[in-house]
């Protein structure tokens, strides 16, 4: 891992990819819905009508929830299928499918929840978009990625 890790519980990414590890990340979630997105009475009194941008910054980061959302249920179909089998010692949820539909169904607790994972994947999509020539320089100078990854 890397030498200048910030904390003690950080990970690199690239060596500890997403994956299900039983872990309960609610707290986090409550924290980032509640103290960082935008509520009713902050969107509503900002003079300059910023509601709509209020509003997308909070799709942006329920989407953002959706895709950890998503792998976590991915990870949980994998280990399944690999024969590992989820203990419920271990492991608080252990159905797939119920995850699904509880956290990303029509029904679940987050209704809109892969309308606002297609937002966030459109909002990258278009910053990607936005970046490309810059990134294609970069890659053509060797400032960034491997040759295999700019090609």
């Amino acid at each position: 891992a890397r030498w200048d890790m910030p904390s003690e519980d950080y990970y690199d990414t690239l060596l500890f990819p997403e994956d299900y590890t039983g872990y309960d990340g609610a707290e986090v979630w409550r924290f980032i819905h509640d103290r960082i997105g935008f509520h009713d009475g902050a969107m509503s009194a900002d003079e300059y009508d910023a509601d709509d941008w209020k509003a997308d910054f909070n799709k942006a980061v329920s989407g953002l929830h959706s895709m950890v959302s998503a792998q976590v249920i991915k990870g949980m179909r994998e280990k399944i299928n690999s024969g590992e089998g989820l203990d419920p010692d271990s492991y608080e949820w252990t159905d797939p499918s119920v995850e699904f539909n509880r956290r990303l169904g029509p029904q679940g607790e987050t209704p809109e929840a892969v309308e606002n994972l297609y937002f966030t994947m459109m909002l990258l999509l278009s910053g990607v978009r936005a970046a490309r020539d810059r990134l294609l320089m970069d890659c053509d100078m060797g400032k960034v990625g491997d040759a295999q990854a700019c090609q």
